[in-house]
């Protein structure tokens, strides 16, 4: 494989290994979640949907019913808005038991997307210079530790390269929290003789 291609590639992956951290896991997942929810037709999922549009509903009408006035229908929508409630619930368990299998199934997806890749290109490509640097630019142990564990001195190997990355991107994150922090204007200090009364 050319080695711009396994830079470019490996730049990739480690951009969204990173991005994936950055954000989260659980952020990801609810936001597919939330997508899931939305678009899907799965029976529980548009049961639970009508469940709760019904019980909001009844929940209206109770609300303008007097329970004064009008005790028995008062009292109707009440027994209804309970037996709704515990339906809402008893569905709210199982889509809640279907969210946990997705999002088992999704942070295994994204392990698996983001670290496997990895991997693989260590072990495939760990012999493969990425590229060189003129001869004596460094000290030869320098050259040694950057072509370390198995390319040829005097190159950077996959290792390195990916060392490099990673160091490239949590120094950026610092720099992009650091500016991106709004910082409070310091309280201004009152000296005690400015307190006292002249």
């Amino acid at each position: 494989m050319d080695p711009f291609l396994i830079l470019l590639t490996l730049t990739l992956i480690i951009l969204a290994q990173n991005a994936v951290r950055i954000v989260g896991k659980s952020q990801i997942n609810q936001s597919i979640w939330n997508l899931y929810l939305r678009y899907s037709n799965d029976q529980q999922i548009l049961k639970l949907r009508n469940l709760k549009a019904e019980s909001y509903d009844v929940y209206k009408q109770r609300s303008n019913t007097s329970a004064q006035d009008e005790y028995a229908k008062w009292t109707k929508l009440n027994r209804k808005y309970d037996q709704l409630q515990t339906e809402i619930k008893a569905v709210s368990d199982q889509v809640s038991q279907q969210q946990q299998a997705i999002e088992k199934y999704l942070g295994l997806a994204i392990s698996v997307t983001t670290t496997l890749p990895l991997w693989l290109f260590r072990f495939k490509y760990r012999k493969q210079p990425l590229f060189y640097f003129p001869k004596d630019t460094f000290p030869s142990y320098l050259e040694w530790i950057l072509s370390f564990p198995s390319v040829p001195q005097g190159s950077i190997g996959i290792m390195f390269w990916i060392l490099l990355l990673n160091k490239f991107v949590s120094n950026l994150e610092f720099i992009v929290k650091t500016f991106s922090t709004k910082v409070e204007k310091p309280v201004p200090i009152v000296k005690v003789e400015d307190l006292s009364p002249k």
